[in-house]
């Protein structure tokens, strides 16, 4: 039980950044709420998730990836709260990047996890490409 805790710790970082969202007045309303929902959306997901594999098969991701995915949205709303994007042309490579890196090692893990459990069997060289897969999928739909 004291392990689960560590997976909250990253995503309830999130709850600042989305208050200060809503409430600091830097962007027009329908941007600000737009911005909230990629942090409701890449916190709630990856708590449902990790949630869901725990209880239902016994899979407790590690904390890293969840770090790594908070790291992301935090980027992603740095770069817009202080205007990165406009500031500095690399400011969105390095959000993509940052971004695909992480949701990459997160499905990753999961996969891995799930596999270990004998609940599928593929080589760790087609995880690693389902991975890539599931961030260009991802990555498509936030863009």
């Amino acid at each position: 039980m004291k392990r689960s805790w560590s997976l909250l710790l990253p995503l309830l970082t999130l709850i600042p950044l989305f208050v200060f969202i809503l409430a600091y007045d830097f962007e027009p309303v329908k941007n600000r709420i737009a911005i909230s929902l990629t942090i409701a959306f890449a916190g709630l997901g990856s708590l449902i998730t990790a949630h869901r594999l725990h209880r239902r098969h016994g899979i407790l991701l590690s904390a890293l990836p969840l770090w790594a995915v908070t790291g992301a949205v935090w980027e992603d709303a740095l770069g817009n709260i202080l205007f990165l994007y406009e500031r500095w042309e690399w400011w969105d490579d390095l959000g993509h990047f940052i971004g695909t890196f992480a949701i990459v090692w997160a499905a990753f893990e999961i996969m891995s996890k799930t596999r270990a459990k004998a609940m599928w069997n593929l080589p760790s060289f087609w995880l690693g490409v389902f991975s890539v897969a599931v961030a260009m999928l991802i990555a498509t739909f936030y863009e």
